[in-house]
């Protein structure tokens, strides 16, 4: 892994407080702890190496999902649908509508669309 010079961008030290935990949350529950800290390593890495492309992003969040659910799943030879993710992180893992939300880059509505697809 590089190792980037600091002071990091403050709005890239933001994203980091607002999703890393839920990041690690999720890719730990779907591989072994080493496996899936070193999948959210990679994913933060590649999103810090294209920080300003991802910025101008119309949804950064969702740009950033995207990126790790394919390689957790790539990785863990998965690929499960968006109602699969928001069931994980809201059923599973616990979290709210709203921070399902803001990982997943969606509105509040969608995930609940999303969570009622599931029906569970």
């Amino acid at each position: 892994m590089t190792v980037f010079p600091l002071p990091l961008p403050p709005d890239y030290e933001a994203f980091l407080a607002l999703h890393r935990e839920r990041y690690l949350a999720y890719a730990r529950h779907h591989r072994p702890h080493p496996d899936a800290d070193r999948d959210v390593a990679a994913v933060l890495e590649q999103l810090l190496r294209g920080w300003r492309g991802v910025l101008s992003h119309p949804n950064p969040a969702s740009l950033a999902w995207r990126l790790l659910t394919a390689r957790i799943h790539r990785q863990a030879g998965e690929q499960p649908p968006a109602q699969y993710d928001a069931h994980v992180l809201h059923r599973v893992l616990g979290y709210p509508v709203t921070a399902v939300a803001a990982a997943m880059g969606q509105t509040p509505a969608t995930v609940r669309y999303l969570l009622g697809v599931t029906g569970r």
